[in-house]
This record gives structure tokens, C-alpha cells and sequence, in this order.
């Protein structure tokens, strides 16, 4: 049976509310993370860093398995720099998305600047993580204003 999708459009009620108006605090984020993984099929945690690799939020609050993937400082920092390399390149155009997989899960790490979005997923369920990125994107809007102007100031 496959889980029905969530996301900001089941949080926000009116046609009148703007995604960039509607805030949530982090304990708020946190939980809507954590609801996204228990609805979604195959969605194992979701951390969001900055690009030295600082977690931002992270959900859930564990770290087993290839998750350690998100914990680990130098993957958000090693992807940065690809994304800056790719970027340089004109062939390329803008990087949006890596994956990384390991034997029977994924690593999304997306390119949120200047955060980045980190999705461990089983395998079998990419498309469905592919799906997400926007309504995830749209919840984390309040996140990435706070942190680019924290970095511009």
C-alpha cells in the first residue's frame, strides 16, 4: 500500500498564504520532517547542513547504518566543492542534485544554497524522494533566509 504524499500544501489551509510568509519554528520543522519520514515510503532521515557540514536540522535524530553518511562533516563539504566545480564548468549548467549509493540506500544531498539538503532513502524509492525536493525546498524556505543572511552580514 503505498503512503499518500505530504508536504507544505497539506500544512498551508489558505490560497492567500505565501510560502515565503508562512514560518515555522525548528521544533516545528522538526516535526513536519519527522512526519514526512513516517508517511513516505522508503524515507529514511533527512538532515540539513550547511555547506561546512554543520547540521541545521536533522530528522530523525539518529545516526545507523549509512545515515552516518549525514553525520559525517566532509561529505556535505566534499559535495559543495563538486557542485562549485560542476557550476565552472558551462557543459554542466547549475548542479542541483548528487546521489550517493551505498548497498541498498541513497543519499541525496541537494543543493539548497547555501544549505544542503541531505535525503537518505532506500534505493527502490528514488523517484519518489525526486518527487519531494520541492515541497521540501517550499518547508525550508524560512531555513535558507536565515542562513543567507546570516552569511551576508
Amino acid at each position: 500500500m503505498d503512503s499518500p504524499s505530504i508536504g507544505i500544501s497539506d500544512i498551508i489551509t489558505s490560497s492567500e498564504d505565501s510560502y515565503e510568509d508562512f514560518s515555522f519554528s525548528f521544533e516545528q520543522l522538526i516535526t513536519l520532517l519527522n512526519f514526512m519520514i513516517e508517511r513516505k515510503k522508503g524515507l529514511e532521515s533527512i538532515c540539513v547542513t550547511d555547506r561546512d557540514g554543520v547540521v541545521v536540522l536533522k530528522a530523525p535524530n539518529s545516526s545507523s547504518g549509512s545515515k552516518s553518511l549525514l553525520t559525517n562533516p566532509s561529505i556535505p563539504v566534499v559535495f559543495a566543492s563538486l557542485i562549485s566545480s560542476c557550476e565552472k564548468l558551462e557543459e554542466f549548467g547549475k548542479a542541483s542534485f548528487a546521489i550517493i549509493r551505498t548497498n541498498k540506500d541513497s543519499t541525496f544531498q541537494i543543493n539548497f544554497h547555501p544549505l544542503i539538503i541531505n535525503i537518505v532513502t532506500n534505493s527502490q524509492y528514488e523517484g519518489e524522494v525526486l518527487e519531494l525536493i520541492p515541497q521540501l525546498k517550499q518547508l525550508l524556505f524560512g531555513v535558507r533566509r536565515i542562513a543567507t543572511s546570516i552569511i551576508n552580514s
